[in-house]
């Protein structure tokens, strides 16, 4: 039987849910959820049922093996969805299912089995590209990015998703009709690079390894990083004797124009003379708005801005390019389901560092910079695409 791209999708939408609620016999979800997530038409429920009987009809193998020579030390077979049950329960249609205890405490070990952004299945066309792509996953993070090194007998069933042990083919057709469409097509959807690395006995390839590294550029531009948190504004409020939390707070508080503009109106009055504390100042004058009716009016932190963007569009940017990439990015995440969304923001604040982690932390996606930094590591992971 042959894994689909479909099945693949269900198996990681179910996944994501099963990681999600934890250890427990059965697992419950909107099937609103699971339609929306895997980009079905809700009114296609003879598709979503074959999908869960041939679910049910697939049998998952392990082993555990060791060194080159592969001594097994264990082997298991199991049944890769136990029972799958539609109910409805106050007016709601949900799906109910379980897995073997086996099949179940595999799945719930975070180190076999990673979850993966559930919206980049949406953009492959091919099982094989699917099945690639949750095998890179799992090696992205080694600190050579090589996956494990095997024969491509090995390999052929686990990528193609047809476990046929009575004829395994040639290699060179394997290559050419499944192997090589399946990198192509990883490289042209996903955020990760992968290399194929062909290994001979005598003068047959044998076995076979893949290189995997993430793109080093964005799939989508944003803004760049000064545009985050404009640091000539934090160094103009410290000037003034702000502390370096208040200085924090109320950068996350207030937009740039209007902290750029009280800052123009307070540097105003220092250099007139008389004024005992520029930071009591600032606070007072931003609280009662005294420097933002200038906020309209180009400070020369703007001009400088306005003086870059017009470097920028000198050297082959297009003045009638859509105003904000971020928005587009923004969009997209709305879009994502909870399932999706929580191991992301995870992710975010594993690698965030600094004021942007603070916020985070404190506020979540509330402050901008929060939300455009957001929004820039989903790029750069390669989770959306422009439209």
């Amino acid at each position: 039987m042959k894994i689909t791209l479909l099945m693949r999708k269900f198996f990681n939408i179910l996944l994501h849910t099963v990681q999600e609620q934890g250890d427990q016999e059965t697992y419950r979800a909107p099937m609103s959820d699971i339609f929306s997530t895997a980009a079905m038409d809700p009114r296609n429920m003879e598709t979503a049922k074959e999908t869960l009987r041939s679910m049910a009809k697939t049998t998952v193998e392990w082993d555990r093996i060791r060194g080159e020579e592969d001594d097994v030390l264990s082997w298991g077979i199991s049944a890769l969805l136990a029972d799958a049950e539609f109910l409805t329960v106050g007016g709601r249609l949900y799906l109910e299912w379980s897995y073997s205890p086996k099949v179940r405490q595999r799945l719930l070990d975070p180190y076999r089995y990673v979850q993966l952004p559930l919206a980049i299945f949406n953009n492959f066309r091919s099982g094989s590209a699917a099945a690639l792509y949750e095998i890179c996953m799992k090696y992205l993070t080694n600190y050579n990015g090589l996956t494990n090194k095997a024969q491509w007998e090995w390999w052929k069933p686990r990528i193609s998703g047809i476990n046929d042990s009575k004829s395994t083919g040639e290699y060179r057709f394997f290559k050419r009709d499944t192997l090589m469409p399946a990198i192509n097509e990883v490289n042209a959807v996903s955020g990760l690079q992968v290399s194929l690395l062909e290994f001979k006995t005598g003068r047959k390839i044998t076995h076979l390894q893949f290189s995997v590294q993430r793109k080093p550029q964005s799939m989508l531009p944003l803004e760049s990083s000064e545009d985050l948190i404009d640091v000539d504004i934090l160094r103009r409020m410290e000037a003034l004797g702000l502390a370096k939390s208040t200085i924090d707070v109320l950068y996350t508080e207030n937009e740039p124009e209007v902290l750029a503009a009280t800052l123009d109106f307070v540097e105003s009055r220092v250099a007139k003379g008389g004024i005992k504390s520029p930071a009591a100042l600032f606070r007072d004058a931003l609280k009662k708005g005294y420097g933002a009716a200038e906020a309209s009016k180009p400070s020369k932190d703007e001009t400088t801005k306005a003086q870059r963007k017009k470097q920028k569009s000198d050297f082959g940017s297009d003045a009638d390019d859509p105003p904000s990439k971020l928005a587009a990015i923004e969009e997209y995440i709305k879009g994502l389901s909870s399932n999706e969304l929580k191991p992301l923001q995870t992710q975010f604040e594993a690698q965030a560092t600094g004021l942007i982690k603070e916020q985070f932390v404190k506020s979540g996606m509330k402050t901008k910079i929060v939300r455009v930094a957001f929004a820039q590591f989903v790029a750069d992971n390669g989770l959306a695409q422009a439209t």
